[in-house]
């Protein structure tokens, strides 16, 4: 089963994913004892949420790296321009050990 495998989780988790290991095992238990045809397309439906929220996620996440690289690239031409200057920043948030994050 499913729930041999996350004995390393604490145990206030525990209760939550046993839960919701125990609907999964009763739905791939519904899913197996189906004729082959509609399992078939059980399974097809499923690859295809997963498919489309896979497809969601790499959107966000280039959109969150695009405006990472816009945000970036404006501290970098400010930087140069000597608007600001990005090690003092550096320094005053790390301290001492702004110096290993810059050189």
């Amino acid at each position: 089963m499913l729930i041999n495998t996350l004995s390393l989780i604490s145990v206030y988790t525990m209760d939550i994913l046993t839960d919701i290991l125990s609907y999964i095992d009763l739905g791939l238990l519904w899913v197996s004892v189906q004729e082959t045809w509609v399992q078939l397309v059980i399974w097809a439906v499923v690859a295809i949420l997963i498919l489309i929220g896979l497809f969601a996620f790499l959107k966000k996440a280039i959109k969150v790296f695009l405006v990472i690289a816009v945000i970036g690239g404006i501290l970098y031409l400010l930087n140069m321009a000597e608007v600001i200057n990005i090690q003092e920043i550096i320094n005053s948030i790390t301290g001492a050990f702004g110096a290993f994050v810059i050189y």
